[in-house]
């Protein structure tokens, strides 16, 4: 838990919305139990076209509802996680 509000102090400070969302599905994941929390930080995340982020944390969110049995949250986010991955090599249009 130390290590967790560390790590949610320095995003916090530094601005950091990546992990700032990261943080808020870890939350959601590890100590609230609340995919609710899980779902913002994933908008976060594609708000910010961050598809490798979106796709690891959607993993990790199905890796837990598999365990808890629930299939319906389980395909959920490996969906997200899979549609993701399809955009993660995209570059926008000002990029090269």
């Amino acid at each position: 838990m130390k290590l967790f509000e560390a790590a949610h102090a320095g995003a916090k400070y530094y601005k950091n919305h990546e992990y700032m969302a990261r943080c808020l599905a870890t939350e959601g994941l590890h100590i609230k139990k609340d995919y609710s929390l899980v779902d913002i930080a994933i908008n976060d995340l594609n708000k910010l076209s961050l598809d490798f982020e979106v796709a690891e944390v959607a993993e990790e969110a199905s890796n837990f509802a598999e365990k808890e049995g629930n299939d319906k949250l389980t395909l959920k986010y490996l969906k997200a996680a899979h549609k993701a991955r399809l955009f993660e090599n995209t570059l926008g249009d000002d990029q090269q």
